[in-house]
């Protein structure tokens, strides 16, 4: 569990990055994209949350642990696949200009 902490811990740090790196300095708006950006990431983590648990009381801590990896297994993959998409969209776009 320590194990799963730490990395949770790095998570939100690296998601807390990606928020003040969005928001950008000298931001008038800096408090309301921070706010909308994180209630954003509320509902995927209140979600987790209750699948882990309830995983947790049918199949114990590695069922738990074992939804939470493969959960994050297909999410990554997905994600691959949608900045691969956007990537190649973009090459298009520079060879057409170019």
């Amino acid at each position: 569990m320590l194990v799963y902490d730490f990395f949770t811990g790095i998570n939100y740090t690296a998601f807390t990055s990606l928020e003040y790196e969005i928001v950008g300095p000298g931001n008038p708006l800096a408090s309301t994209q921070m706010a909308l950006l994180s209630a954003s990431a509320n509902l995927p983590i209140s979600y987790m949350t209750a699948v882990d648990g309830h995983f947790h009381t049918t199949h114990g801590l590695g069922g738990m642990l074992a939804v939470d990896a493969l959960s994050s297994v297909v999410v990554g993959a997905l994600l691959l696949t949608v900045f691969h998409r956007i990537e190649m969209g973009r090459r298009a776009e520079v060879a057409i200009a170019g």
